[in-house]
């Protein structure tokens, strides 16, 4: 049966499963992969772009530099770790990473991180170190500034035995739940093998992150420094050229 609903002249007509009645204004999303499977910086490059694209879909506030959210997600870039931090790391895939969003002061971000080291090891995992993730917010508002955590990358890996695979992955999760239970801390995810997020975002729970998709690729110097094979996929949001269209 026809529709007699008027729809704005952009909109494609009644077609197949589509209808234009269902079209909501929402966040923008682009994936971008390769269809080779070979890792690259030019899938990181292509993301960013995306993430430019999608500005018009970020909501922002009486200040221009400060937004509802935007970012990237890519796969663990194992090479370019092992470059930036002054700890050893386990072979690919043995051990896991994630962005902690930590609030507070210094000793609050201490406290938090004790808990964090404590839980790790109930639950049979070593933490292998701490990397702070350089962050450049000048081009954040001050609404964005006033509440931006700091921005600290954990790595764990199996305590005694080496540990890969889902069981690792599970190890993870339960460490990155209980964590965001009982402490402050915000991870936009943990694991062996991604997504790992490369933004300079807020805590998502609080205000996901308060900059715009214009000065969030710039806010994060690994957005930038990500090595050649960095990932076969990465998924920019609030994105497809190709896809990377407009929204």
């Amino acid at each position: 049966m026809s529709s007699t609903h008027a729809f704005p002249p952009n909109f494609p007509p009644p077609q197949g499963l589509y209808d234009p009645r269902h079209e909501k204004d929402a966040c923008g999303v682009a994936m971008v992969a390769t269809l080779t499977g070979e890792a690259s910086h030019d899938i990181v490059a292509k993301a960013l772009t995306a993430l430019r694209n999608l500005d018009h879909r970020g909501a922002a506030g009486a200040e221009v530099n400060s937004g509802d959210g935007a970012g990237i997600l890519l796969q663990v870039p194992d090479a370019f770790l092992r470059d930036v931090t002054d700890f050893e790391l386990p072979p690919a895939r043995a051990y896991a990473v994630g962005t902690a969003f930590l609030p507070g002061d210094d000793e609050a971000v201490a406290a938090i991180r004790r808990r964090i080291e404590e839980i790790a090891d109930e639950e049979g995992l070593a933490v292998l170190g701490w990397r702070e993730v350089p962050v450049d917010d000048s081009t954040l508002g001050a609404t964005a500034r006033s509440v931006m955590p700091r921005f600290v990358q954990l790595f764990v890996a199996g305590k005694g035995a080496r540990v890969t695979g889902m069981a690792l992955e599970r190890l993870a999760f339960c460490l990155r739940k209980r964590a965001e239970s009982e402490t402050d801390v915000y991870f936009p995810s943990l694991s062996s093998t991604g997504p790992r997020s490369c933004t300079s975002a807020l805590d998502p729970r609080r205000a996901r992150k308060l900059a715009t998709s214009s000065p969030a690729w710039r806010g994060n110097a690994d957005a930038s420094a990500v090595s050649a094979e960095a990932a076969p996929t990465a998924t920019a949001t609030t994105v497809p050229e190709a896809a990377l269209a407009r929204g």
